[in-house]
């Protein structure tokens, strides 16, 4: 009989002379491959949810920031302000003394 004579019914099978033992190994394997696969799976989804979990605190962090620096732009102009307005009541007031001081010094001498 040729390859091609042979009946459709003849199927694959495996030979007596394959060790239990191989078979058993190969078996292990696989459930070995497959366990290392899901845990594999498992960090990759934790790593995932850390990342969105950092990402999020990162936008919050960042956006805090920004308003943060909005604030102290603020506050350092009003800082300049108070600063030039404390610059011109000192100046005012040395205008003053001064004015007093000539006024004084005008009603002593006769």
């Amino acid at each position: 009989m040729s390859d091609q004579q042979k009946p459709l019914k003849e199927s694959w099978h495996l030979s007596k002379s394959v060790p239990i033992t191989l078979i058993v190994a190969l078996l292990i394997q696989a459930a070995t491959v497959v366990w290392h696969g899901s845990q594999w799976t498992a960090a990759i989804n934790s790593n995932r949810r850390d990342i969105d979990r950092l990402t999020a605190d990162y936008v919050a962090i960042s956006k805090s920031s920004q308003d943060q620096a909005v604030a102290l732009a603020r506050i350092e102009e009003n800082t300049r302000n108070l600063a030039d307005r404390i610059s011109d009541l000192v100046r005012q007031l040395e205008r003053q003394q001064e004015s007093q001081q000539k006024f004084q010094q005008q009603a002593i001498q006769p």
